[in-house]
């Protein structure tokens, strides 16, 4: 049970790998013209840093959301997991090395891929996790063993 949820995140992370290289060349976009960007050698369009960061935070704020009683956990979960999202796709722009309509392609890649992902541990739910115990206090499911 606990080997598929692990192989579903690894398999999300690194399938949209070739589609992201692809996309890449088809679309050879420079990256911002910047001194210190000469060693970079690939292009711009569209981030991967985005595409990554997205795609395993929505995973993991499915799986916060889905198995957490906690209203307080889930709200502070979205709230962190969306700033975190934001401050990498600001990053990558106040760097220099991607162009706004980079990182922004990137999240909306990620926020889609992510989401195939929620969709496949929904389906799979039910046969994943026997119906689990709450912890009265924190509010965050107690999962046999």
């Amino acid at each position: 049970k606990e080997h598929f949820l692990a192989m579903l995140f690894l398999a999300v992370q690194v399938a949209p790998k070739r589609l992201h290289m692809d996309l890449k060349e088809a679309y050879t976009r420079p990256r911002p013209a910047h001194p210190e960007l000469e060693r970079l050698t690939d292009f711009s369009f569209p981030s991967g840093h985005a595409l990554a960061t997205t795609t395993i935070v929505v995973m993991i704020l499915f799986l916060v959301t889905a198995y957490s009683k906690s209203k307080r956990l889930n709200y502070g979960a979205v709230v962190g997991g969306g700033f975190f999202v934001f401050s990498i796709m600001a990053s990558r722009v106040m760097l220099g090395v991607h162009h706004w309509l980079d990182v922004l392609a990137g999240f909306l890649f990620g926020l889609a891929w992510g989401s195939v992902g929620c969709a496949i541990c929904e389906w799979r739910r039910p046969k994943l996790i026997a119906k689990p115990t709450w912890n009265p206090v924190t509010g965050v499911p107690i999962l046999p063993r």
